[in-house]
């Protein structure tokens, strides 16, 4: 019974509660009733508060409503929201005040700033070049406090680690308030900890597959060393995994270069093993080579200019040597540069390949487009 007697002053303050919201809600847009169809509602003036000069002219700039418009929440209510997005406030509220003895009345916009940046400082490096982690970042002194902006330097601070070869480093941001007087705007210190984690070191490197070239060989186009005794100390064989990128694509240029135009290396298999004082890496190369081609029939059709003959002379592909694309790109901007010297700037010259699977052999064909003089 007791609880049955209780609930109706529990409604009766819920009502109230609701009354009160929607009261101070009114009062926070209009500070009193406004009749629109008045001839006197319109903004007499705008005033901003809670922020510098400059700023104030942005928000002006900014906002929907203008002096001697006529007053309209929906309008307010949208500069409101457009002011939030300058991502230079924690709160802004409006509030319309009547002008004493003039017609018109005041829109007024109270915001309240962010807090700003201060400093900023990076704890816990040891194995990297500070100096250069600082000026990557794009955290600047005097900015607002910008949650998804630290996070993403967070992330510049990582991959520049990858880069070097510490894969598994972790970052963390922490907010520190710096002590200020009484009315003046805060201001943060924003600290990024790094939690350094043993190096990397590649130690191994295993190619199956190959037969044009030996282990040895490709072992010798790969940049990325394996680790020796003196790599402890001068930090070659670093794991570094856009460097194996790289060599991967150093290896597939040298086997195109000698016509096998259909290798195809497969994605390395990467095993990490851990230590207490460092972390290795055994990296495995996969090849399949494919059939080796050669030059097959070399023709110039299309707009020749001169002696075809003597064009095809002058090339540095030849029927019968191995074929290599690189060769082929440098004998079109050949043909392109005799069209130039005749006044044709506008040349096209395009390689037309066609591939015998049985012979082993791609034939060529520069057609030429020689265009407008």
């Amino acid at each position: 019974m007791k609880i049955l007697k209780f609930f109706p002053s529990i409604v009766i303050i819920f009502l109230l509660i609701v009354i009160l919201k929607q009261i101070i809600f009114n009062v926070l847009i209009f500070a009193q009733k406004i009749d629109v169809n008045e001839t006197s509602s319109y903004i007499s003036d705008i005033e901003i508060e809670g922020t510098s000069d400059l700023e104030s002219s942005q928000i002006i700039f900014l906002i929907e409503s203008q002096i001697g418009d006529t007053l309209d929440r929906r309008k307010i209510r949208k500069d409101i929201h457009s002011i939030y997005k300058m991502n230079l406030f924690d709160d802004v509220q409006a509030e319309v005040l009547k002008k004493k003895q003039v017609d018109g009345y005041i829109l007024k916009f109270l915001v309240e700033e962010r807090p700003r940046i201060e400093g900023v400082k990076i704890e816990g490096v040891l194995m990297a070049e500070k100096t250069t982690i600082e000026e990557k970042l794009n955290l600047l002194k005097h900015d607002p406090y910008d949650k998804e902006k630290i996070l993403l330097n967070e992330q510049i601070i990582l991959e520049h680690y990858r880069s070097e070869g510490y894969p598994n480093v972790n970052v963390h941001s922490r907010i520190e308030e710096v002590e200020q007087k009484i009315g003046l705007p805060k201001k943060i210190l924003v600290i990024f900890e790094v939690d350094e984690t043993p190096p990397v070191f590649l130690t191994d490197i295993y190619v199956t597959g190959n037969k044009f070239y030996s282990e040895l060989d490709i072992k010798r186009l790969i940049m990325s060393s394996e680790i020796d005794c003196v790599s402890w100390a001068n930090r070659s064989g670093l794991f570094r995994e856009e460097i194996i990128n790289n060599d991967l694509a150093m290896i597939t240029q040298q086997y195109l270069k000698n016509g096998f135009i259909k290798v195809f290396i497969e994605k390395p298999d990467v095993i990490l093993i851990h230590n207490n004082d460092y972390s290795r890496v055994e990296v495995k190369l996969n090849i399949f080579e494919g059939n080796q081609y050669f030059t097959g029939k070399i023709e110039v059709s299309g707009e020749v200019i001169g002696d075809e003959k003597q064009i095809i002379e002058g090339l540095l592909l030849k029927e019968g040597e191995v074929y290599n694309p690189f060769l082929q790109n440098r004998d079109r901007s050949g043909i392109s540069e005799i069209y130039h010297e005749q006044g044709y700037a506008f040349v096209r010259v395009i390689p037309e390949t066609k591939i015998d699977e049985l012979r082993n052999i791609v034939d060529v064909n520069f057609r030429v487009e020689k265009g407008q003089k």
